[in-house]
């Protein structure tokens, strides 16, 4: 029994706020085998996203940025208490990221349509660039900038039409669980599959 307990004990970390010391939750420690799982299910879900168009990806996001802003207590307290922030950097971090949703859902069909140049040695030649997804993105994300550097860095990917994989810094992994839940939740309204976006 107490093997037991040791053993869970070694695949839970706890998450206590570098402000006050205080536990705040626990998050589970996913195995080499789970993340290869995750990586599946990103790969599958992908299958779907990246053949819809960027108006629909950008709508999805968007839908998601007001799910986050229904949320936005939720979020700035988890920020505060897990990354000891004051109020007013969360709330600098939280619109920041809405703004970044915004930003790719307004301009990613700028960005991403096909390009036509001319080589440098070659005039004679006419060349098109066509932007692709590539798949499965993986983030190692630092704590610092809990939100921003989680789902604010996982945008540019998923308009694209990628799939996203996380893995949060092991001192601020609640922040990126909670915006990534939000995500998936937008994702599943729009009939598409929560893996597009995880976190391990």
């Amino acid at each position: 029994m107490a093997q037991a307990v040791s053993e869970l004990k070694r695949n839970i970390i706890e998450i206590h706020s570098p402000a006050t010391l205080e536990k705040i939750g626990d998050v589970a420690i996913d195995s080499a085998a789970d993340v290869r799982a995750a990586v599946a299910k990103a790969r599958t879900a992908f299958r779907q996203w990246k053949d819809w168009e960027i108006r629909q990806r950008a709508k999805v996001l968007l839908a998601a940025r007001d799910l986050l802003l229904a949320r936005q207590e939720d979020i700035l307290q988890t920020i505060c208490a897990e990354n000891g922030k004051p109020r007013l950097e969360a709330i600098s971090e939280f619109f920041y990221v809405c703004d970044v949703i915004t930003f790719y859902a307004k301009q990613a069909r700028r960005f991403l349509k096909p390009e036509h140049i001319t080589p440098h040695l070659l005039r004679t030649k006419k060349v098109t660039v066509h932007y692709e997804p590539r798949g499965v993105i993986g983030l190692i994300t630092p704590w610092n900038f809990p939100f921003i550097l989680t789902i604010g860095e996982a945008i540019p990917a998923l308009i694209a039409g990628n799939a996203v994989i996380i893995k949060p810094s092991e001192w601020t992994p609640l922040i990126a669980k909670i915006g990534c839940e939000i995500l998936q939740q937008a994702f599943v309204n729009a009939g598409l599959p929560a893996e597009i976006l995880q976190v391990v």
